[in-house]
């Protein structure tokens, strides 16, 4: 295999089932052993020295796509705050000029846990 997944079981994730938790998720890879690693930076200087010409801002970022990847999730919330955490209630506390006590209400009820999800190249 090319791409193996190696990231740790989501189940072992704690947050509080009453309140909601934002899962901010980060995306991360390492490779199997050394020779994949090194034939993995040679190929990318070896695209940099060729293209480099081609544009005066060129950059190298090493990053991997994931079909529906999103960075940052809201989890874990029971019942009792979906009428709060509704777009109505946002919306309702901007037109009122409170969306700023809202947000720095909300984040104070609101956990925070990182998730890395790790793909192994090799």
């Amino acid at each position: 295999k090319v791409c193996v997944d190696t990231s740790p079981d989501p189940k072992i994730i704690q947050w509080h089932p009453r309140h909601p938790t934002r899962l901010n998720v980060t995306k991360e890879y390492n490779f199997s052993h050394d020779g994949v690693k090194q034939a993995y930076k040679q190929a990318e200087a070896d695209a940099y020295t060729e293209n480099k010409h081609r544009d005066v801002h060129c950059d190298v970022l090493p990053r991997f796509n994931l079909k529906g990847f999103l960075p940052s999730i809201l989890v874990g919330a029971d019942d009792s705050y979906e009428c709060i955490m509704s777009s109505f209630a946002f919306w309702t506390f901007s037109v009122l000029l409170l969306s700023w006590p809202y947000r720095v209400w909300m984040h104070s009820h609101t956990g925070e846990v990182s998730f890395p999800v790790k793909k192994q190249i090799g």
